[in-house]
């Protein structure tokens, strides 16, 4: 566990962040995401397909676009996680947006969300490329 750490924290200088309205500060450091984290891999990103969704209710009902990426699994840094695992990059087409992913560049996750669903958006990663 402390060397699944140490390889997080050794790449987690993220790409520089332009000033939009939802820039952040100071992107939070992964050891605080990790200590909240349901779970942390390093993986490898091997597909991608753009995916929509509603988000909200009613009048205040909007659509959402994400890149969702199946990732496959190189080491689980936290929790349970099997072989490969999908993970949305959201705000794709937003000021928000991460940018697309290098598919089979290994890098560190840190997802938001629940197995149902998990994410990362433009505050919260992904951490940079792994060697």
């Amino acid at each position: 566990m402390l060397t699944a750490v140490a390889t997080l924290t050794m790449f987690a200088a993220g790409p520089s962040r332009v000033a939009h309205a939802c820039s952040c500060a100071v992107p939070a450091a992964p050891q605080h995401r990790l200590s909240g984290a349901e779970v942390a891999f390093v993986g490898t990103p091997v597909d991608v397909q753009r995916v929509s969704r509603t988000e909200g209710v009613g009048e205040g009902a909007f659509e959402e676009q994400s890149d969702r990426y199946t990732f496959r699994v190189d080491e689980v840094v936290k929790g349970d996680l099997p072989a490969t695992v999908e993970v949305d990059l959201d705000g794709v087409g937003t000021s928000c947006e991460t940018g697309p992913l290098t598919l089979n560049q290994r890098i560190g996750v840190i997802p938001n969300g629940t197995r149902e669903r998990y994410s990362i958006g433009f505050c919260d990663g992904p951490v940079n490329a792994a060697a």
